[in-house]
């Protein structure tokens, strides 16, 4: 371990380390920087001197000491600012100097001075003299409110709102998503990112639960239905590339028995693997093609959004603002670039002197980038899974951040409009804060009675889910309260599939009592049937313009053995010995045109 003169070498100039003994009060301090150096960390090791100065600092910078101590003897400027609204200022000979003086905080953390009291650690060696004098950790509390706010007020102005539950909503959608990804009836485009075409996606969009009413609700179908394809692909549940996807041993056991642990295990491989960069989504935010640029990986920001999460009430609506706080105030603030803003910008960026100039201040930067991106992880994933409720603003000029330049590019994104949120019981057991989920409704609850002819009767048609009833609509034919199970639609999924355990499941399950001994043979002579007719290799038809040289060829040697005869002129050859064939028609001297 580094000794504290190390760092006074290091850090400071001779005449900066004289201006820290003069906070110590020292009288005879020495000329030569060493030994200046020693005195301070004879002095910064001795627990009578560090109880003297601590008693002797102000409260706020008493407040940064103690955070920084109850962090592992880091300081984090952003972290503290958000919990405390505040940051320890300097002393000032001239009220107009843009420098303060020395402080003695500045002798417990090495760093700058006079400037700015940004990011620093405590001396490890001080560490255990501050030990007994640090009050208890002053854990900053992130609070909501019971009942669904009226407004939202922010910088002076009264926004309308509009209450957006989504729970029940959130658990059907995805399940639908499965069902229709199961049944082949959602298109994919040939894209790297799983993304559906324009008429898959304004399908899904149709198919899913309405939040408003309107162009807004036309306006959240969107995004939900974007997010949930996302996050069905991301998490698992769904696997596949360029058109070509189906689900997963997960999403076929979530699909038939909407088990909450299932969905808790897609929803930690979302969170913690997932490499969709959900940046993309953010229409203002350019520079993402930038030459050298270097992204964060998605996950690690995904991560500390959901342990944010894991920390915040449950059941009470927060306003985001004050979420944006507590995720910087508990230090889970996350990079977008790696080592800060520099290429990533909004609205207009100048280079002066080889240097990117700022293009907005410091906190409205971080709004416009991390703030965003935690909407966008809001919207399309959390709230369209059911894992939180929504607080929306439809106001364009509602998000309060500007830049220096560029305010035409208003609206910013598509998620300017979140307000607030409230965790849904869905989502305290998905961040870990409950052991388990109950549904509102019993995954294994009789939707239907079978009889042995294979006869389905809905117990209650208007309780049936989309996803639910697509499941039934894959293997039954009927309308209504009444359903029969179809041997032909059966051979149709056994066309994709080995066998129909998945659907044998869903109607066991599904089913008031045991299974009909006909339901059972049903399924199992549509199994056999299904592998009645096997397909062999395909054969290609040749027509021959004689009999004579067809003849010649069913002697030879070589094309004899791969031609078989079908009628006096017509040849049937493999599909896959086309070229074999052709070679051997040419040492007979003849073509295949």
């Amino acid at each position: 371990m580094a000794r504290i003169q190390d760092f006074l070498l290091d850090e400071y100039t001779s005449d900066d380390l004289k201006s820290l003994l003069d906070l110590t009060g020292t009288k005879k301090k020495p000329t030569r920087k060493a030994e200046r150096a020693a005195l301070l960390e004879e002095i910064l090791t001795d627990p009578a001197e560090v109880k003297r100065l601590w008693g002797e600092m102000d409260e706020v910078s008493q407040l940064a000491l103690a955070f920084a101590y109850h962090s592992d003897g880091l300081f984090t400027a952003n972290a503290f600012s958000a919990q405390y609204n505040m940051l320890p200022q300097r002393p000032k000979k001239r009220s107009y100097s843009w420098y303060g003086e020395p402080m003695l905080l500045d002798l417990f953390m090495p760093g700058s001075l006079r400037g700015y009291i940004g990011n620093r650690s405590i001396y490890p060696d001080v560490m255990p003299l501050l030990a007994p004098l640090m009050p208890p950790p002053d854990r900053f509390e992130l609070r909501g409110i019971e009942n669904p706010p009226p407004h939202s007020s922010l910088q002076g102005f009264t926004y309308a709102v509009e209450i957006l539950p989504t729970e029940k909503a959130g658990r059907q959608d995805l399940l639908l998503v499965l069902s229709l990804v199961e049944q082949g009836g959602l298109r994919f485009a040939q894209k790297k990112d799983p993304t559906l075409t324009p008429k898959g996606a304004e399908m899904l969009e149709a198919a899913i639960t309405p939040l408003a009413d309107g162009a807004t609700g036309a306006f959240l179908s969107r995004l939900r239905a974007y997010g949930l394809v996302i996050f069905a692909v991301e998490s698992g549940l769904v696997s596949g590339s360029g058109k070509n996807f189906c689900l997963t041993e997960l999403g076929k056991q979530y699909l038939v028995t909407e088990d909450p642990a299932l969905l808790l295990d897609a929803f930690t491989v979302w969170s913690e693997e997932a490499s969709f960069d959900e940046l993309t989504r953010i229409a203002a935010i350019r520079g993402t093609r930038s030459k050298g640029l270097k992204l964060t990986p998605p996950a690690e920001r995904r991560s500390r959004i959901v342990e944010a999460l894991s920390w915040a009430p449950v059941g009470v609506w927060i306003s985001i603002h004050e979420f944006y706080r507590a995720l910087r105030a508990w230090q889970l603030d996350f990079e977008i670039e790696e080592g800060g803003l520099e290429k990533l910008y909004v609205g207009y960026q100048y280079r002066s002197g080889g240097y990117y100039e700022p293009w907005a201040d410091g906190g409205d930067m971080w709004l416009l980038t991390n703030g965003l991106y935690i909407n966008a992880i809001f919207f399309e994933y959390l709230a369209a899974i059911g894992a939180i409720d929504l607080v929306f603003v439809e106001d364009v000029d509602y998000f309060p951040a500007a830049t220096y330049n560029g305010d035409d590019v208003k609206p910013y994104s598509d998620y300017d409009g979140l307000s607030g949120f409230r965790i849904t019981p869905l989502g305290a057991y998905l961040f870990g804060q409950a052991k388990s989920y109950t549904p509102p409704k019993s995954a294994t609850e009789a939707l239907f009675s079978l009889n042995d002819a294979g006869g389905v009767t809905l117990l209650n048609p208007a309780a049936l889910s989309s996803a639910q009833s697509a499941q039934l609509e894959q293997i039954a034919d009927g309308s209504g309260a009444t359903y029969r199970l179809s041997k032909e639609k059966l051979l149709t999924i056994l066309e994709e599939q080995k066998d129909l355990d998945m659907q044998r499941l869903f109607l066991s399950q599904r089913n008031q009592g045991p299974l009909p001994a006909g339901v059972e043979a049903l399924l199992a002579t549509a199994e056999r049937d299904s592998k009645a007719f096997r397909l062999k290799t395909p054969m290609v038809t040749i027509s021959v313009r004689s009999e004579e040289l067809a003849q010649l060829v069913m002697e030879d040697p070589v094309a004899g053995k791969i031609a078989r005869q079908l009628d006096s002129r017509t040849l049937l050859i493999p599909a896959n010995r086309e070229t074999a064939f052709r070679n051997a028609l040419r040492d007979l001297g003849y073509g295949l045109g």
